[in-house]
């Protein structure tokens, strides 16, 4: 007690300090939590490119599987074999 009476400025700039601690902590609690959600939503956009990327990729293959089939049964029409050449360019460029 002898302290607070000895010293009645620093007990008072130390209770004013207080309270910036607790400000500067509250608002570097809140930009970590923020910051946590960026790199959720940026791992969660990576998993949906991917996702898309195969699924597109597996689309594509299933197209030239079926004008290839046309080619070697001797029905692939002009645009048939364009189209082939079209996807082939898609998927190389998606790889």
């Amino acid at each position: 007690m002898s302290v607070v009476t000895e010293n009645p400025k620093s007990v008072g700039a130390l209770v004013a300090i207080l309270p910036l601690i607790g400000a500067i902590l509250y608002i570097d609690d809140r930009y970590a939590h923020a910051s946590d959600l960026s790199s959720f939503t940026l791992e969660q956009k990576q998993h949906v490119e991917k996702t898309f990327k195969s699924f597109r990729r597996q689309e594509l293959e299933d197209k030239i599987f079926v004008l290839d089939f046309k080619e070697q049964q001797n029905t692939a029409t002009v645009l048939d074999k364009t189209m082939k050449l079209r996807y082939q360019g898609q998927l190389e460029r998606l790889q």
